[in-house]
Order: structure tokens, then sequence, then C-alpha cells
């Protein structure tokens, strides 16, 4: 199974939301790698671990990913870091014409080396484009404010252009129920996309304080949120995870993904 968490925005908590999930998942009894495909190292940040070796190592090195795996010290629960070489291994697909389909059908190896799959990606680019077109379900944080809620919309159009088989989940972050727009916005969201919408993550001082630390909301003694991620953990185990819908990319779903990427999501200039 492979679980995308993406968004077109950034600063909507995507990694919280991966390193929560993925070790959540791990707690679960399930074999978990987390790959992260931002070059920020933000997920070996968050768990307190040095970003190296990397996804550059396995794409352009060329070394096995298992080889490339970093161990957390967490049972069940594995790292395939992003860190500043991992632009390097973007450009080197790019010129190597690796398309967003070749490296989808890569991130599906990878999942075969566990039962779960997190991917954490950056707000665009054709690592994003991969993941999305790879994953079995894809997890969409937003933010509650109104300049937010553009970004749901605009990850879905390209879910639906490079992977019209994927489950869709909503996940409202860093939720204050004393605001008023958050409230309204969260609505809004129901309204538009009815059954998507995840229990929403409320805003908590201890999730910041637990990256900070590097450790995992479970690891942080007072962590308001946790119950709002294990329940996100359930609802992905029993949707995704115990139905087992994974399925492989065929050459011709390749080929398509690889256009969207060449021409976007207005299509190929003078066609459909």
């Amino acid at each position: 199974m492979i679980v995308t968490i993406t968004s077109q925005k950034g600063g909507v908590g995507k990694t919280t939301t991966a390193v929560s999930l993925a070790h959540g998942i791990a707690r679960s009894g399930y074999r978990t790698i987390l790959a992260d495909l931002d070059s920020q190292a933000h997920a070996a940040i968050s768990l307190g671990l040095d970003p190296e070796p990397g996804i550059f190592n396995h794409l352009v090195v060329g070394t096995h990913a298992a080889e490339c795996l970093v161990e957390t010290d967490r049972p069940n629960f594995q790292l395939l870091p992003g860190n500043s070489r991992t632009k390097s291994a973007q450009t080197f697909c790019q010129i190597e014409n690796l398309g967003a389909g070749s490296l989808a059908s890569t991130l599906k190896g990878i999942a075969d080396l566990a039962d779960a799959l997190i991917v954490d990606t950056a707000a665009s680019g054709l690592f994003q484009e991969a993941a999305i077109a790879a994953a079995d379900l894809l997890i969409i944080p937003v933010r509650l404010e109104a300049l937010g809620l553009d970004g749901v919309a605009a990850t879905i159009r390209v879910a639906q252009k490079l992977n019209e088989r994927c489950q869709i989940i909503i996940l409202p972050t860093a939720m204050d129920k004393r605001v008023k727009e958050h409230t309204l916005n969260l609505n809004l969201l129901h309204d538009a996309h009815p059954g998507l919408i995840a229990e929403p993550i409320p805003q908590r001082i201890s999730v910041a304080e637990a990256c900070a630390e590097g450790r995992t909301i479970w690891e942080h003694p007072t962590n308001g949120a946790a119950d709002a991620y294990q329940a996100l953990v359930d609802r992905v185990i029993s949707t995704a995870l115990l139905a087992d819908e994974s399925y492989s990319i065929s050459d011709a779903e390749a080929a398509k993904i690889n256009e969207y990427e060449m021409w976007g999501p207005q299509g190929r200039p003078g066609g459909a």
C-alpha cells in the first residue's frame, strides 16, 4: 500500500502528518517505510535522524532501496530520507527522461519492501507527480483559512489527471474551534467533498514541540493531537491497508502520466 501526503500548498502540515501516520501504522504492527521526497530533510529532522543515505543514492547512484533505508529505532518503522541532494536527484531523472510514470513504478518497488509506504512530497514537481501517480490513497492536508482551501481543489485536479484510481482523504490541520472562520471553512469542505473529510487535527503547541525534539506525537507525553491522528491511522488501516487494493502501473498508464507531466493539466496543444 502506498499513501501519499501532498498538497499544492506549503505549510499545511504534510511532514507532521506523514511522520505521525507512518509511526502510527508501525505501532499497529505493520512494517512501514516513510519516504521523504523533499529536499528539506524535514522527515529526518522530525525523527531526530541523520538524512543520509537518501533517495538520491537509490535513484542516481543505483544503490538498492533496502540499503538506503535508515532504522528509526522504532519497531517496524524505517525512513528513506530526503536531503539536500534530492533536488539533484529530481534533475537527474528529468535529464534521463524518467517521467512520473516511471518513477511511480520505482515507488511501487520500494513499497514491496514493507506493508505500507508513506510518501511525503514537496508542493510541486516531478517527484510529487510520481508520488500521486503511485498512490493507493492520497491524503491532502489543509489549513482552514480561506486562502488554504484552493489548494485542495488544485491537488484533486492533479490527482484526477494522474491517478483516477486512488482514494482521497482531506485532512484539516491546525484547527482552532474558537476561530469562526475555521468552523465555517470546515463546513464548506464537508459540503464540497462529502465523505472525504477526516477528523480535524487540533492546533496544539505540543505538535511543534515534538517535532523540534525529534520525537513523534506518540512519544510526546501530553499531545492533544494524538487522538485525532489515531483516528486517521485507524481510517487508513481500515480503508486502504486491509483492503490492499494496490495495483501495478501498466506501460500505457505510465505513458499517459508522462504525457500529463509534459503538457500539464491543459493537455497537449491543439488536442484534448
